[in-house]
């Protein structure tokens, strides 16, 4: 599943958070639905006839959640760099993504808001009702108003909305946490290598274990029992020291002998 797990709310310490797998997969899934959101705005290419992903939803409500995506996966790109010493193969696309950044506030954002407003997901949960989770910011006024996007004209501003919880509530019930993303993510990452949360034992569909490479897991998951595979960094090896020289003196010069010497 397309997914971008939010698991701190700092970003760096979220991408460190993540295992391997994710660490690898995540940035190309956020650079394709960044791509789709672009390839929907642009009036020259008709509509898809498929209803978005909510990741892609999330990401074509404004300009906020385009740019904020995006720094995500430039985290979890760094990140990948620092484990496998490598840049990633779709980091010059996302780089490509930052230099184009679509126009939120035109009319076919409002023909895909309405068509897209009318569907229903595969949990038969209203789009309607997921628009209302997420569409919104909190007012900055400080009186706990909602202010919609398609009610307001700051599409194109550098607000972000909250983040969907993107997880499927019959296989990982209890996990989803209102206004709460980092709460429902670490649940959700608990039970998807087979945790306990909230007395519920997740399946594990991965077919392999969580890995975390040259990068320690974090306490979170470590203090859950999950099982771990960890690969910490080896150290540098000592240089060794020539107990024969002391403080203050200088190494001497053993002169070698020639082969002809000995003959």
């Amino acid at each position: 599943m397309v997914n971008n797990f939010i698991l701190d709310e700092d970003r760096d310490a979220s991408a460190r958070s993540l295992c391997d797998q994710h660490a690898n997969k995540i940035p190309m899934e956020i650079v394709q639905s960044a791509e789709v959101v672009q390839k929907m705005l642009n009036a020259e290419t008709p509509l898809p006839k498929a209803h978005l992903h909510p990741l892609e939803r999330w990401i074509a409500l404004c300009l906020g959640n385009y740019i904020e995506v995006l720094l995500w996966g430039e985290a979890i790109m760094r990140e990948y760099q620092h484990r496998f010493g490598k840049r990633h193969s779709h980091a010059d696309r996302l780089d490509g993504l930052m230099c184009n950044v679509p126009n939120f506030d035109t009319p076919r954002w409002f023909t895909w808001f309405l068509r897209e407003h009318k569907g229903k997901n595969s949990e038969r949960e209203s789009y309607a009702s997921w628009f209302d989770q997420y569409g919104y910011y909190v007012s900055s006024d400080g009186d706990g108003e909602k202010e919609y996007v398609w009610e307001q004209p700051i599409r194109n501003e550098g607000a972000c909305t909250h983040f969907p919880q993107i997880m499927n509530k019959r296989n990982y019930p209890g996990c989803r946490t209102p206004e709460n993303a980092v709460a429902a993510y670490r649940a959700y990452y608990i039970m998807k290598f087979g945790g306990t949360v909230n007395g519920i034992k997740g399946k594990a569909p991965m077919g392999e274990l969580p890995r975390y490479f040259y990068r320690s897991p974090p306490d979170w998951l470590v203090a859950t029992g999950v099982a771990i595979q960890y690969t910490p960094k080896p150290r540098a090896p000592r240089k060794k020291r020539n107990p024969t020289i002391k403080e203050g003196e200088e190494p001497k010069v053993v002169k070698r002998k020639r082969t002809s010497d000995f003959f």
